[in-house]
């Protein structure tokens, strides 16, 4: 009974000790899931978001620059694909913030949108007007309408990586104090199950020994000899 006692309280804290550690593993893993399936991935497609928003930006400029037919072909398609770009990133990262954005990273992405959607329509008015030949026209308009959208729309951009970064060191830290207190409740199951060990060994130890009168195998020898008939031998 007592050994049937001990080893089934053994069990008991190697399964405490072992619920302990997938807990940890678990807590691990979803925040390690969390961080790419959301800061890491909307942290991404901001910058690149960004940086196609610029190449429109470069390629619409370029295009009012340019004098030959070729340069004008060459920009007239990088500020299509850059547009383009642009658009599929923006309905990305609106995806992704929906899903898993905080009330202030959805307001942050209502507000590029809203600047996108109007500056998107500026941008492709000067590059029409780039390519219908009134120049002088396209580079009013850039300067007075596009170049304030192109800085509030980049401005909303940096806003909201920056917001992120915040947002994904505070998801670092509270994976690191989780680390810490599993860390810490499975060091105490670890010590409480080997002194639970040490104190069922010894306590069964000694009320065998009371029991018996002394060694086991001692006792046991004795026995079998007394059984073989041998009666000479001193207990």
């Amino acid at each position: 009974q007592q050994l049937s006692l001990a080893f089934g309280l053994m069990a008991a804290l190697v399964l405490l000790v072992s619920l302990v550690a997938v807990r940890a593993l678990s807590n691990t893993n979803e925040s390690f899931t969390h961080y790419n399936e959301s800061v890491a991935i909307q942290s991404q497609l901001a910058n690149r978001l960004a940086d196609a928003v610029n190449d429109r930006a470069v390629a619409a400029r370029n295009l009012v620059l340019v004098d030959t037919s070729k340069d004008v072909e060459i920009e007239k398609a990088a500020v299509t694909k850059a547009h383009e770009s642009t658009q599929a990133l923006l309905k990305q990262l609106q995806a992704a913030v929906s899903q898993q954005g905080s009330a202030e990273q959805q307001a942050m992405m209502a507000r590029i949108a809203e600047i996108e959607g109007r500056y998107g329509p500026v941008a492709l008015d000067i590059v029409g007007k780039a390519l219908g030949g009134e120049r002088e026209v396209a580079i009013g308009k850039m300067n007075d309408e596009c170049r304030p959208l192109l800085a509030a729309l980049l401005t909303a951009l940096k806003q909201y990586v920056d917001s992120n970064a915040k947002q994904g060191d505070a998801s670092v830290q509270a994976a690191a104090s989780s680390y810490d207190m599993a860390r810490l409740q499975l060091m105490g199951a670890s010590i409480l199950a080997v002194v639970a060990a040490i104190f069922l060994g010894w306590l069964i130890t000694n009320n065998l020994f009371g029991a018996l009168g002394g060694e086991p195998q001692v006792a046991a020898r004795l026995a079998k000899a007394v059984a073989q008939g041998d009666l000479t031998t001193e207990i």
